[in-house]
């Protein structure tokens, strides 16, 4: 039944994405308004989360709106999965796209304990990113705990500028990314964290060119690539394909430790 119902929300969007070459009369996809009722009905109380993908649509819409953009054209756009590897880099918090965490010496086994939230209780590691282009530059790190941080990548990775705020117990440095130095491979960077006391929480990692305090939410360039276009479809950045949400409870949430997990991205 869910799986009916993500379909038939997700046809809004695809209608409106489609452009003037598809037809939505006799022959072709009805128009949203004559969908029957029983179709409607499919749309279970269980399944209304789905209907709130919608929602993340109207939050990058509404950071579109806060600057001048080009005329649009009748065109819709897929949005990309959010993911380590992900090109789209829709996050000026690179933590939010990082892969789930893993052990301290292998970051990329994804095998280190965490809380609900998802933040690590232990000593672990962290897949930041994996074959980008164009992600170079300097990082700022914060977060919740102690740690003696390690870096590596298919470039030089270094870490610098430590400090901890015994008052507010925040650790924060700057992680510097270079370029890959593995031909035809682009950026990939890992982080260690040792000697935790229990892990840390509330990670950040801001993307070169924004402040250390931002609260910009999406990059620039990833807003910048969106204008032109009049609807966007937001199915693989929400996981609607395979999402294994049933209840409104079970959507991904702006508390989760990173936005790269079976249940999509937060629609807050």
């Amino acid at each position: 039944m869910l799986k009916k119902a993500l379909v038939m929300v997700s046809l809004p969007l695809m209608l409106q994405g489609c452009g003037a070459g598809m037809s939505t009369g006799t022959g072709g996809i009805p128009p949203v308004s004559e969908t029957s009722a029983t179709v409607r009905a499919a749309v279970t109380p269980a399944a209304q989360a789905v209907q709130s993908a919608d929602e993340t649509t109207t939050v990058i819409r509404s950071a579109l709106a806060s600057s001048s953009a080009p005329a649009r054209i009748p065109l819709g756009v897929n949005l990309e999965v959010n993911r380590d590897w992900s090109r789209s880099m829709l996050f000026v918090d690179a933590m939010k796209s990082a892969r789930r965490f893993g052990t301290a010496q292998t970051p990329w086994d994804m095998a280190a304990p965490v809380d609900a939230n998802g933040w690590p209780t232990s000593d672990f590691g962290v897949v930041v990113m994996s074959n980008l282009p164009h992600a170079t530059g300097t990082y700022n790190l914060a977060f919740i705990g102690t740690a003696t941080l390690r870096a590596m990548g298919s470039g030089p990775v270094t870490i610098t500028g430590q400090t901890y705020d015994r008052a507010t117990g925040i650790t924060r440095a700057q992680v510097n990314v270079g370029a890959s130095q593995i031909p035809g491979r682009g950026t990939d960077s890992f982080l260690g964290f040792s000697n935790t006391q229990r892990g840390v929480r509330g990670m950040r990692l801001i993307r070169p060119g924004y402040p250390a305090d931002t609260t910009q939410i999406f990059t620039t360039p990833f807003l910048n690539r969106l204008r032109p276009f009049s609807a966007l479809r937001p199915m693989w950045l929400q996981n609607r394909i395979d999402s294994p949400d049933i209840n409104w409870s079970d959507r991904a949430k702006m508390s989760d430790a990173q936005q790269t997990s079976a249940h999509g991205v937060a629609l807050e």
